[in-house]
């Protein structure tokens, strides 16, 4: 999986970009056919919002949050892309069985 992490008008630390790295990987759990997948970090005056991109080989996702912190906006939106994934996956496999 090809992973980039974009910010625009905020610094990211190394300690964060190692946990959001550490982080977005765990969605390869629940779709193994990932080929890319994008993080923008974007600061208004008093928000931040992410969103992430994923691009599979049938099927593209994206999910956005506003939080004041860094942390708390990607945890929220990596939780829906989580449940947009595994949504997706049991939509192919019950059409599968039928």
């Amino acid at each position: 999986m090809y992973l980039s992490i974009v910010t625009k008008h905020i610094n990211i630390s190394d300690h964060v970009n190692g946990f959001l790295i550490h982080k977005i990987n765990e969605i390869e759990k629940y779709n193994n056919k990932i080929i890319n997948c994008k993080l923008f970090i974007n600061r208004d005056k008093h928000n931040i919002t992410t969103e992430i991109f994923v691009h599979t080989k049938l099927h593209d996702f994206f999910c956005k949050d506003t939080s004041t912190n860094v942390e708390k906006a990607f945890i929220s939106s990596l939780s829906k892309m989580k449940s947009q994934l595994s949504k997706f996956h049991s939509k192919r496999l019950s059409k599968r069985r039928h």
